[in-house]
């Protein structure tokens, strides 16, 4: 996440706006974080059904839906943009 100290003179609306920014990617953010915690164990399952040759392939495979929904997700939101992830 982007960190911005606002310096002493800083207009007040800009503060505003920086604090709506960056409650907006947190929410964009969480999108991405609340699916991967939903799904994890599709990637536990794909490697405790492997060996030890075969895991992390099972692993890269079982990754793919993640994956796929992390850029449907950012192309759908225009990387949070449409959630108002957008500065200024």
């Amino acid at each position: 996440m982007p960190r911005w100290q606002a310096p002493a003179n800083a207009l007040p609306e800009l503060i505003t706006q920086w604090g709506k920014y960056i409650q907006s990617l947190t929410l964009h953010e969480k999108g991405h974080i609340d699916h991967i915690v939903d799904h994890y164990l599709s990637v536990k399952i794909a490697i405790q059904g492997a060996t030890c040759s075969t895991a992390e392939a099972e692993a890269q495979k079982a990754l793919v839906p993640l994956r796929e929904f992390d850029s449907n997700y950012d192309s759908e939101t225009k990387h949070g943009e449409t959630q108002g992830a957008a500065f200024p």
